[in-house]
Order: C-alpha cells, then sequence, then structure tokens
C-alpha cells in the first residue's frame, strides 16, 4: 500500500476509527498510529462511545499526546447515536485534549441537530477536517446507523447544505468524501465508484 501511493501520487489523509469506549485500553493503540504513520496520514479518527464525558476526555487526550509525535492529529467525531452526540459535545473533549480536533460529518452535522451558525463560530483551530456525503433532510424510517454506514448519498446527490457547511470552516480545512453506499457498490466498480465521488466533490467544491 505505501508503495501504490508513492508510486500513484495518492496521499491519505486520515486512518480510522479508534472507538473509545469504556472499556478502550489506549495504549493498544500504538500500532495503528504507527501504521498510519507510515502512510503518512495527517489525522487519526476516534469514536466517543463513552458514557462516563471525564474518563472519555481524559483518553482522548492520552491519544492525542500519542499521536503527535507521529505527526498525526487526533480528531473526535459526534454522532447522534453514541455518547459524544452533538457538535458542542465534540468541541468541549477537543477543546481539553491539548492539540485534538474536531471532525464535521456532514450526515452527522445534519443528523444531531448541528446548526451552521454553530460551525461557523466555533474555535478555527478545533476544526480538524470534514467530511462530505449527502442525504435527504429528514432521516429515513429506521436505525441511524444503518443510514450512515450503508445508505449515504454522493454530495449533489441529496438535499444537505453542502455549501453553506463548506463556508462555515476555515478556507483550508481538507474536504474528503464519506460516502458508503450498498446500492452504489452494487452497480459500480471501486474506480468507477472513486472516479464518480471524485467529480461530484469538485462540482460541490467548485460552488463554495
Amino acid at each position: 500500500t505505501v508503495r501504490r501511493c508513492r508510486d500513484s501520487g495518492v496521499t491519505v489523509l486520515d486512518t480510522e476509527a479508534i472507538q473509545l469506549t469504556a472499556e478502550a485500553n489506549v495504549a493498544a493503540t500504538e500500532p495503528v498510529l504507527e501504521t498510519a504513520a507510515s502512510l503518512n496520514a495527517r489525522y487519526v479518527n476516534a469514536i466517543g462511545d463513552d458514557p462516563d464525558t471525564e474518563r472519555l476526555s481524559d483518553r482522548f487526550g492520552r491519544l492525542v499526546a500519542m499521536a503527535a509525535p507521529y505527526g498525526i492529529r487526533a480528531v473526535i467525531e459526534f454522532m447522534a447515536y453514541k455518547a459524544v452526540r452533538t457538535l458542542d459535545d465534540a468541541l468541549a473533549i477537543a477543546g481539553q485534549s491539548a492539540g485534538g480536533g474536531v471532525l464535521i460529518d456532514a450526515l452527522h452535522v445534519q443528523r444531531s441537530g448541528a446548526e451552521i451558525g454553530q460551525i461557523a463560530r466555533a474555535d478555527p483551530q478545533l476544526i480538524g477536517y470534514v467530511q462530505l456525503c449527502d442525504a435527504p433532510l429528514e432521516p429515513p424510517a429506521g436505525d441511524a446507523a444503518t443510514e450512515a454506514r450503508t445508505d449515504r448519498l454522493l454530495p449533489g446527490d441529496g438535499d444537505l447544505p453542502l455549501t453553506a457547511l463548506l463556508s462555515a470552516v476555515p478556507p483550508t480545512t481538507p474536504v474528503a468524501i464519506e460516502a458508503p453506499s450498498l446500492s452504489l457498490r452494487g452497480q459500480l466498480t471501486p474506480s468507477q465508484f472513486a472516479a464518480r465521488a471524485r467529480r461530484s466533490l469538485d462540482q460541490v467544491l467548485a460552488r463554495s
């Protein structure tokens, strides 16, 4: 993988995901960080799923400190169906971590009820990067995690306010696509999906 990235000019933005549960052992994530560093990844994503906020914040802080010597920034992601449910939750944890940030995922922004103005008012130093996808404004019937993991749309194919979202983050914020889709997996090869995703992203960025 390292050789293919080098030969193709592809760079790795992030590695994911480290689960910060009540039972998590942060020290055991060292091999993940070593691998991320070998790929020259810039970020490692943590999912906060521990109801004890103080313990979760402490463990995220330790992850931030462990990642820093590798040149990697740890970010925490908020999701409506996890313990770190809101943007404010994630900002508070990142703000105490001495260097960590927040991952802004377009679907989770919508489903958690975050407002674009909240993002615009957040400390820009706490914004890590953005993951774009698209979706209907209202959640579909069924499990929220299923939508997030298997039923996203590519940017521009739904109703999310992506242009407004991009306008709310610092202009140098890295942007990626996070759009797992079982339906598209059945229609497109991986290379076809990647090409279509890139076209979708370019079109959204051109409007921003």
